[in-house]
């Protein structure tokens, strides 16, 4: 049932909510309908004093995307969204861009931003089993899409405010944290949630609010901070973007109180089904105005629904089986490749990489220049960090030799503390290609010195193109933690001779974070007798990272 609160997306445009009925909030306070029409207005005459009739948009600051977007239909223009801001993307739309409204415009009343015909804007898949491909929504279909989800969870969200932690720029975040919260008449928190402890004192502040998140953001989520104090806030958390481990499902229930609710869909087929799980393999149930079918042979899913164009069948790249109430999802179909004139099933390697135990995640894929080798980026398990990279590499392919063709072992490798997300929390096929660019894996030396007896320490800067980076985090680039012990030991044994086998590491603390262009010290002391290395990164801002790493010596 849907409440009468609730505007469809159409009349809304049309005519808009009374002026002060509350839109978004920030830590400075509330936007009311009447801010944002001011913002409307101007942005809706900087694009009704161009011809053009599409523009490509992308602005970090959710109000400022929301306010542009709405000033564009209200000019009559078609908004085509890319994922990212990167320039060879701009380029490859060769669109023009606005980047700031019309300045002085008065407030258009009473708040009238009619939407154009025909296509409302054209959004972009998350290109991670290839190129980002490009798909036009139309007003209709985005107006299904939303009454959807209000039909389906707006009892449970009642009055929430919603909290992000993914982007808008990508059709998951666009709907959930923008048209349907404006629909619905339920404020947003303009900024991004990304880190748990802003998620975390922002909650605080709250009477009742829903979290908007991923697989990848919920599965890193600290179990070590207060969410007992905020238990009581949640209302909802949404994940959708990928699949969700049952271990995060599991860990999300400890700390919201509540299992997430996974949504099942993509760019193509808009919202498919859903879940609240409360076992392993539980049932997915689509939404009421989705059909499903299975295509013959392959035992691929289809859907049919108002949330796609023309009410055209489309096939999934999921098998599943079909349920009373729903179905079950069995896995992806393979990826085939051509790899030296042989058929490589990138599935199949990636399953039998990831059997072992040495890793948690695998992403095999052709690298540039040709399919005549695969890359491999792996996250190592607990076992697979124990072992030096040499020795986990090998062990990995001599598994691969056991069950794979040769064409299909990985020529070349990449180890990384987590898989390179975009803004949305999925994992790219660009982003893990530019893992094998040539790329610094080392911060710059800028000096030397010399202590007491076995101390010395190091001034550094991190390249801002550091490999490190890539993925870890897209919004805010930070020196992963593994990196820094690494660079630890490293420096350890180029200055002060540390021999031996790495053996355990004590008083780990990690106060501050370190990102790209920063300038700092790691201090390094060697106490042979005991085989222990401390180690302090430290800066202008004061402490960044130390502990006390130890070795076993070769001799012993």
């Amino acid at each position: 049932m849907i409440p009468p609160e609730f505007i469809p997306l159409a009349e809304l445009l049309a005519n808009g909510r009374d002026a002060g009925v509350p839109v978004a909030s920030e830590p400075d306070g509330v936007r009311s309908w009447d801010d944002l029409l001011r913002g409307i207005s101007g942005w809706t005459a900087a694009y009704a004093a161009r011809p053009e009739p599409r523009f490509a948009l992308h602005h970090e600051d959710t109000w400022t995307f929301t306010c542009a977007l709405l000033g564009a239909w209200a000019a009559g223009k078609h908004v085509v969204i890319p994922g990212d801001a990167l320039p060879a993307t701009f380029a490859a739309l060769a669109l023009p861009r606005l980047t700031a409204p019309l300045p002085g415009v008065p407030a258009a009343m009473p708040g009238r931003p009619a939407a154009p015909a025909g296509g409302a804007l054209t959004v972009y898949t998350s290109g991670s089993t290839g190129k980002p491909a490009s798909f036009v929504k139309s007003f209709a279909q985005l107006g299904s899409e939303i009454e959807t989800l209000e039909r389906t969870f707006g009892r449970e969200l009642g009055a929430s405010t919603l909290f992000s932690t993914v982007s808008h720029q990508h059709i998951y975040g666009l709907l959930f944290k923008v048209l349907w919260p404006l629909c619905a008449g339920r404020v947003f928190h303009i900024p991004d949630l990304f880190y748990p402890e802003e998620l975390l004192a922002t909650a605080r502040t709250y009477r009742t609010a829903a979290l908007i998140s991923s697989p990848a953001h919920l599965k890193r989520l600290s179990e070590s901070l207060d969410w007992p104090s905020v238990e009581d806030r949640w209302r909802a958390v949404f994940s959708s973007g990928g699949p969700l481990a049952w271990d995060a499902a599991q860990k999300t229930r400890r700390l919201f109180g509540r299992a997430p609710l996974e949504v099942y869909g993509s760019s193509e087929t808009g919202g498919v089904a859903w879940r609240e799980r409360g076992a392993v393999d539980a049932t997915w149930r689509n939404f009421s105005n989705v059909e499903l079918r299975l295509e013959d042979g392959s035992g691929a899913l289809s859907v049919r629904s108002p949330h796609l164009p023309d009410g055209e069948w489309f096939t999934t790249s999921d098998l599943a089986r079909l349920t009373d109430g729903g179905f079950e999802l069995l896995g992806r179909r393979d990826r085939i490749v051509k790899v030296r004139e042989k058929r490589v099933s990138l599935t199949a390697v990636e399953d039998a990489l990831l059997e072992g135990g040495l890793a948690t995640e695998a992403c095999v894929l052709p690298l540039r220049g040709g399919q005549d080798q695969l890359g491999a980026v792996l996250v190592p398990s607990a076992e697979g960090l124990a072992l030096p990279c040499k020795d986990l590499q090998e062990r990995l392919r001599s598994r691969l030799a056991e069950r794979v063709e040769g064409a299909a072992i990985p020529r070349r490798w990449r180890f990384v503390e987590t898989l390179p997300l975009n803004a949305s929390g999925k994992v790219t096929e660009e982003s893990l290609l530019r893992l094998f660019e040539t790329r610094p894996l080392l911060p710059e030396v800028l000096a030397v010195e010399p202590g007491a007896a076995g101390a010395v320490s190091l001034k550094l800067r991190l390249p801002k193109d550091l490999f490190y980076f890539d993925g870890h985090f897209p919004a805010s680039p930070i020196l992963p933690g593994v990196v820094q012990l690494d660079w630890a030991v490293r420096y350890g044994k180029e200055h002060l001779g540390v021999r031996g086998t790495f053996q355990k590491v004590e008083i780990l603390k990690f106060q501050q974070v370190l990102q790209p262009g920063d300038e700092f010290a790691l201090n390094l002391s060697f106490d042979a007798a005991k085989g222990r290395l401390k180690f302090e990164y430290q800066s202008a801002r004061g402490r960044h990272s130390s502990g006390s790493l130890y070795f076993q010596s070769e001799l012993a």
